[in-house]
């Protein structure tokens, strides 16, 4: 009995401190937890503005909603603002796999140990990069059904695909995509111009962006000399 008492004594006593210890650390998690959200509201009007047109060209190459993208790069790269993507230019977290022909550079992410990444020579090769990655990974066929302003149903598709392990992850993405209204980039009259053609439309992606063809797009893309890219959407 009396070691029973003792085994019980020493395991309160082990709560007790566990307890003490996720109390002393929880300011902590709440202050880096608030920092990063803090980043992010701060950050995302101007990554937005700089990267929506490039969303929205991808959108009409690949399918995947603007909104789905323009939140998912705000999310895995605190808007334009982590090592990742300042660094070696990657907005979207993919990791390299066996497959990956290209650069890769190592970083930390969830996991306890570093983790190799993609890595790219410029943003907009990112952006190419990730829609052409949920267009053939076959884990996500079933979001290229979905309407093309179902935002919700494609953050959930994502997270059950697989593309990020945190929990929260669609309740994220979603919220990203809300709380900066990216939803409306998703609909043709957000496009910067349009052309004569109703299934035509020019998007503007400014004097330093890197423009070329790509055989597994649906439609043809030509660059002219104000930097525009026509793109046409059979």
């Amino acid at each position: 009995m009396r070691n029973l008492l003792f085994d019980c004594n020493y395991l309160i006593i082990l709560q007790y401190n566990f307890t003490m210890k996720t109390l002393r650390i929880l300011p902590i998690i709440i202050y880096f937890l608030t920092y990063f959200s803090n980043i992010l509201t701060a950050q995302a009007p101007q990554y937005i503005e700089k990267y929506k047109t490039l969303a929205q060209k991808e959108m009409l190459r690949s399918g995947v909603p603007a909104s789905i993208i323009l939140g998912q790069a705000i999310l895995e790269s605190a808007a334009g603002t982590s090592d990742l993507a300042k660094k070696s230019h990657n907005h979207f977290g993919i990791k390299a796999s066996g497959s990956w022909k290209g650069r890769t550079v190592q970083a930390q992410d969830d996991d306890p140990t570093p983790s190799t990444f993609r890595a790219y020579d410029h943003v907009e090769a990112s952006y190419l990069d990730h829609t052409d990655h949920l267009k053939g990974s076959g884990n996500y066929d079933k979001l290229f059904k979905l309407g093309s302003t179902d935002y919700k149903g494609w953050a959930n598709g994502l997270k059950a695909g697989g593309y990020a392990t945190r929990a929260d992850y669609a309740a994220a993405l979603i919220r990203v995509i809300e709380e900066n209204d990216l939803k409306k980039y998703d609909l043709p009259n957000s496009f910067s111009t349009t052309s004569k053609k109703t299934n035509d439309y020019i998007v503007n992606m400014g004097a330093d962006a890197t423009i070329s063809g790509n055989e597994s797009t649906k439609g043809a893309q030509k660059a002219n000399t104000k930097g525009e890219v026509f793109i046409e959407v059979k």
